[in-house]
């Protein structure tokens, strides 16, 4: 058997109770005292969801409470004004109305904006949401003025109610 055959052979050893408990243990403490969320305790243990779960926990979060933790929570839903209000932030930092991948890049870096699916989730279309942030700006006066690139000022109003086609006109104009 050649080596490379060797290395990529998985043996299926029964993982214990208590494996499993000194893992949940050891990988908190590499990750600052925090216990990992499921998909990566196994990226970085091997020990899949099929070795605990229905054998020894019903859930993750029952694991890790066992191993002496709290389990982790799941984030609170955003409201719509605040999905709207930091989409606006987004708008005025970027003096644009925002593509997905520039929702991404901004929820990669920015842990309390909404994951780019809460917009569609909460507003559906991308003209709907537009619409929205519309009728938010008409609604909230402080949210009305923002300096683009250029120096000028634009209402987010007036931004945000731009068709896709306008947009790409005003956006190889700045």
């Amino acid at each position: 058997m050649w080596l490379s055959e060797c290395l990529s052979l998985r043996y299926d050893l029964p993982v214990t109770r208590q494996h499993i408990l000194d893992e949940i243990h050891r990988t908190a403490k590499t990750n600052g005292g925090v216990p990992l969320g499921k998909a990566r305790f196994e990226q970085e243990t091997g020990i899949r969801y099929y070795d605990w779960w229905g054998k020894y926990w019903s859930r993750w979060g029952d694991a890790v409470r066992e191993a002496g933790f709290a389990a982790n929570t799941l984030q609170d839903a955003f409201d719509d004004d605040e999905v709207i209000e930091k989409l606006i932030g987004l708008i005025r930092e970027l003096g644009h109305f925002p593509v997905t991948g520039e929702l991404r890049v901004k929820k990669h870096n920015d842990s309390s904006f909404p994951n780019h699916k809460v917009f569609a989730a909460h507003f559906g279309s991308r003209a709907r949401l537009r619409a929205v942030v519309v009728e938010y700006c008409r609604s909230h006066a402080g949210s009305m003025m923002f300096p683009t690139c250029a120096g000028q000022f634009l209402t987010v109003m007036s931004l945000a109610s731009m068709n896709d086609q306008q947009l790409q006109l005003w956006g190889s104009s700045t």
